[in-house]
């Protein structure tokens, strides 16, 4: 069983770095070194803008949504995966993108005393069910 667990692991990092060189290649640019986790809410607004401009710059920002977050996910580390899978994220509405939505969630996590546009997303992302009233 440990074995196969091995080979699991193995298998994922071998994707995630094969992901990696795929869009060195495809833009001809490095993307930005993995989020230091045991420092991040220092360097959490650095890396962004690092992202952000790597974002631009390979023009990211011109494609599906879904693959923007994937890609940020992925650049961001192994431990972004645990943290995405506990941030709440609204249903994207109106110009917000699941990416801004995922972003936004980001800032909120590692910025919890400056969470005012998030708790705004938030509140403007939820939707009014049928048996509520106004």
């Amino acid at each position: 069983m440990l074995g196969w667990l091995l080979i699991v692991s193995s298998a994922r990092l071998e994707q995630r770095f094969e992901c990696r060189e795929q869009f060195v290649v495809m833009a001809g640019l490095k993307p930005p070194k993995p989020l230091d986790f045991s420092n991040a809410r220092e360097r959490w607004g650095e890396w962004k803008a690092r992202f952000t401009r790597y974002r631009s710059a390979t023009e990211l920002d011109q494609k599906d949504p879904q693959r923007q977050v994937d890609t940020l996910l992925l650049c961001m580390g192994a431990k972004s995966d645990t943290i995405f899978r506990q941030l709440t994220i609204p249903d994207p509405y109106d110009a917000y993108t699941i990416y801004d939505l995922t972003l936004t969630a980001f800032d909120g996590y590692f910025n919890p005393h400056s969470t005012a546009l998030h708790n705004k997303v938030m509140f403007f992302g939820r939707s009014q069910s049928k048996d509520e009233s106004n």
